[in-house]
């Protein structure tokens, strides 16, 4: 691997080695655009010992997308991109064989860290180019003279390196959203009396992370808990909840699980036809994409969390180990949830995630601040970031979770969906290609 020095200056870095940055290599070759990306002077900077999976290995419930939707790109790849290696693995074969199904993340994990080895080789291996693992990067630095400066630590106690670039892409991810505690749910209901038994749904879904001790022998006793939130994420804690062994009374039964959601909930489909078989009231010109014909193509619960979402919805009231309130300011409303919130032993607040960004800063030393809304850090439609005076940083650009682009122009679906986009597939094809083009101008200019 070449050596990198404080000296090491190249056209960009790529702040993180996950699904989001190895994404945006993947699309370049798929392509025909990988020398030109290389060309440019690529260096990776991660921080696990390998780039590829960032933490999707470490979430065990299923994939939002098909296990065919992870493979397309791998697919598409021409004879001489030089990442035919990654084909040939058997975690691409066992994903293969799940094609039309919800893979679990765990084996879409592996298959990522396949395609990170291909990646890894692909760019280390390009004159100019490298691959620094087990860095984290704490600073990127505008240069006066242009660029960036980016430094990074490294995992076993040597000094910080630092490298200079053109520019930088912050793909390093999301962190758990704090202060969980000053949510508010309704006026005058929020979370500040559940604090000592409050926690985020990252302690569900990732198995670095664990339910406190205290919160899990609160919900046994209880044999109630509250996940706050509509997304995913939200129902794929719910679904954890009731399937978790240990969460289970003596004779066990699950506990009791109510989720508390501010907007309506959003099934996805594949096309209108299906929705209206399945009973679904869906707005047939909001929720509809014009270019795919899907129902809430973006916005949707897919999978595990739909069923169980759907289920939760449709049962007589009492049924199933899951119910839905809709936090709607009304007093059958607030009083449901109420009660669900003074009942439970743990409450899960599945509100998403902030960027994981490392410390920003001006020429002169000063932090940069960036803008932000509900679903993370702002970015232009060409992934460059903004600052809260609302000055494009066309040095820096960021995607990726907690960061995601704008479903506009390529990426438009339901003309409802409001929100930001984090898929590995979009990485590799319709993200990746906007990231690529931002860097290296349109393949047809």
């Amino acid at each position: 691997m070449p050596t990198v020095t404080a000296a090491s200056q190249y056209g960009v870095v790529f702040c993180g080695g996950g699904p989001a940055a190895t994404g945006v290599v993947l699309c370049a070759a798929a392509e025909g655009r990988l020398v030109d990306l290389l060309s440019q002077g690529v260096c990776i900077v991660e921080q696990d010992s390998a780039i590829g999976p960032g933490g999707l290995v470490h979430y065990p419930i299923s994939a939002n997308t098909r296990g065919g939707s992870f493979l397309r790109c791998l697919e598409a790849l021409p004879s001489e991109a030089g990442l035919g290696s990654a084909r040939a693995d058997p975690s691409t074969d066992d994903l293969a064989r799940l094609r039309h199904v919800f893979p679990r993340l765990p084996l879409v994990g592996r298959h990522l860290e396949n395609v990170g080895r291909a990646v890894h080789a692909a760019v280390a291996s390009a004159a100019g180019c490298a691959v620094l693992t087990e860095h984290t990067v704490q600073d990127v630095q505008l240069l006066a003279s242009g660029g960036v400066a980016v430094s990074s630590m490294p995992a076993k106690g040597s000094p910080p390196v630092t490298v200079v670039s053109e520019r930088a892409v912050i793909a390093m991810g999301g962190t758990p959203r704090t202060r969980l505690e000053d949510l508010s749910l309704l006026p005058g209901l929020d979370l500040a009396t559940c604090a000592d038994r409050l926690c985020h749904a990252v302690a569900l879904l990732d198995d670095r992370s664990e339910l406190p001790p205290h919160l899990r022998r609160s919900v046994v006793d209880a044999g109630e808990a509250v996940v706050v939130g509509g997304s995913h994420s939200a129902w794929s804690a719910a679904w954890m909840l009731v399937h978790d062994p240990r969460l289970r009374s003596a004779d066990g039964r699950p506990p009791r699980v109510t989720v508390l959601h501010r907007s309506p909930l959003r099934f996805f489909f594949r096309d209108v036809a299906r929705a209206r078989a399945a009973g679904y009231a869906f707005d047939e010109v909001r929720d509809v994409c014009p270019r795919t014909g899907m129902v809430n193509r973006h916005g949707g619960l897919r999978a595990d969390a739909h069923a169980l979402a759907w289920a939760a919805t449709h049962q007589e009231r009492g049924e199933g180990p899951v119910r839905a309130v809709a936090l709607v300011d009304e007093p059958e409303s607030r009083a449901a949830a109420r009660r669900a919130l003074d009942g439970a032993g743990a409450v899960i607040a599945g509100i998403g995630y902030e960027p994981n960004v490392p410390s920003l800063r001006r020429p002169d030393g000063s932090p940069l601040r960036l803008a932000t809304s509900e679903t993370g850090a702002l970015v232009t439609d060409q992934a460059r970031l903004v600052t809260t005076e609302g000055t494009v940083l066309p040095e820096l650009l960021a995607f990726g979770l907690g960061a995601g682009l704008p479903a506009t122009g390529e990426l438009a679906g339901e003309p409802s969906y409001a929100g930001r986009l984090d898929a590995v597939s979009l990485y590799q094809a319709e993200v990746g290609r906007i990231v690529l083009e931002t860097l290296l101008g349109s393949a047809h200019s």
